[in-house]
């Protein structure tokens, strides 16, 4: 996992950013002096926050028990860079929406990004909350990265965490792994991934390049791959799996019948009537692909 930032920093300059931090999250004059006093409290006790991560989960959380408004300093240090958490110490303090504050306020320009990323995909404002509440403080606390700086293999690593740890039951298991996989998509469509994500169910969809391989022309397969590929980030598996199947027959019908059209260009009406006269003698993938799907393709394709 990539890092935001592994710099040194004084206890005075950690508390004087904290500072700045609890104006910025909109905290009133007495409930950030509360904070601010028991921050300088912990960081007495505490003076390296690196350190203090060596410790025993146990007794970390029985440090933070002890003074539980010092959880807020240190999930501002782990979401700014300032230093890096296990994830059995976030998994067991449940970091995720208890963060969501804190990360709106230190990456305010990545959330707007991702927001507008969100509306591109029509995402409702309750869906866009969840998964930015939720899954990005998760993903940031774990990997160490800004929003900006996410890769997939980031993702990929918390989600493997999330599915080992012993702190979270079935069901917040599978809404973190949601929240994660549609964190993802929408890193997609805001040009952070280059490439959407795929939900695997055992082997999962199947590699999209081998499903293809029956289109002979290269420049057709390609913009079928690309296209499927674009379409991961905006319909579930299985729409992807039946679209892809229904473009493979096409593609395996115009390399058979059509082998000099090498190109869309050189695609005729002809050639998609012809296909959807021979659909219905094959029994097998592409018995619904002449109108919808193909016409899809074709219209968004050309």
């Amino acid at each position: 996992m990539s890092t935001v930032a592994a710099y040194p920093e004084r206890r005075d300059d950690l508390l004087d950013a904290y500072a700045d931090h609890c104006a910025a999250v909109g905290l009133g004059r007495f409930e950030r002096a509360d904070r601010l006093t028991i921050a300088a409290k912990f960081l007495v006790d505490h003076p390296d926050l690196e350190t203090w991560m060596t410790r025993a989960l146990p007794i970390r959380l029985a440090d933070l028990e002890r003074c539980p408004l010092a959880w807020p300093l240190v999930g501002f240090a782990v979401l700014s860079g300032r230093t890096r958490a296990d994830f059995d110490l976030i998994a067991a303090k449940h970091a995720g929406r208890s963060f969501a504050r804190a990360a709106a306020a230190i990456y305010p320009q990545e959330l707007t990004v991702l927001r507008e990323a969100a509306a591109r995909l029509g995402w409702s404002e309750a869906r866009t909350a969840a998964v930015l509440r939720q899954g990005l403080p998760l993903a940031i606390a774990a990997s160490g990265c800004s929003p900006d700086k996410l890769t997939q293999a980031d993702i990929d690593s918390v989600r493997d965490a999330v599915r080992a740890s012993p702190y979270y039951t079935l069901t917040t298991r599978h809404a973190k792994l949601s929240y994660l996989h549609s964190l993802a998509r929408l890193l997609y469509e805001a040009h952070v991934l280059p490439a959407p994500p795929i939900h695997r169910r055992g082997d999962g969809p199947g590699n999209l390049e081998s499903r293809l391989a029956v289109v002979g022309a290269p420049e057709i397969r390609r913009v079928m791959l690309a296209y499927v590929q674009a379409k991961q980030a905006q319909v579930t598996v299985s729409s992807i799996r039946n679209l892809t199947s229904h473009l493979a027959a096409f593609g395996e019908f115009l390399t058979s019948n059509y082998p000099s059209l090498t190109s869309l260009s050189l695609l005729q009406r002809e050639h998609v009537e012809a296909y959807c006269v021979f659909v219905p003698t094959r029994r097998w993938r592409g018995q619904r692909a002449c109108d919808n799907q193909i016409g899809s393709w074709l219209s968004h394709a050309r």
